[in-house]
């Protein structure tokens, strides 16, 4: 096995376009659409992360839920808030010892985005 490729569903391209590019800066890879004017199914990704988000109905009822682990979440949150100054979501501490936030996309898809602390905190 090599990988997964989550598959959330949108309802919205341009929508879609403003949370995953404009904001959380990931960049489209490729978009299919059988006819111009039908659903796009496209793969987006950023640093090795991928997804793919279909406008299509019928085979993802959605809405989905990732769980992402990153490097530097600090990072990330002063990156989104350069973006979006009126992001105001605060980093908490999970009960499994990892730095985490969880990010709702336009279309109800969840995503969990975790970075692992090196040491346990003190009980």
């Amino acid at each position: 096995m090599q990988r997964t490729v989550p598959i959330l569903h949108i309802d919205n391209y341009e929508d879609a376009k403003a949370f995953y590019i404009d904001w959380l800066g990931f960049e489209i890879d490729w978009e299919f659409r059988l006819e111009p004017t039908f659903p796009v199914y496209m793969q987006v990704s950023r640093a090795g992360l991928v997804f793919h988000l279909s406008e299509h109905k019928g085979g993802n009822f959605g809405p989905a839920m990732c769980h992402v682990d990153v490097d530097d979440l600090d990072a990330l949150m002063a990156e989104w808030k350069s973006r979006r100054p009126d992001f105001t979501q605060e980093i908490e501490i999970a009960p499994w010892n990892a730095k985490h936030i969880s990010l709702k996309d336009p279309f109800g898809n969840t995503l969990g985005i975790n970075q692992d602390l090196a040491t346990p905190p003190e009980t």
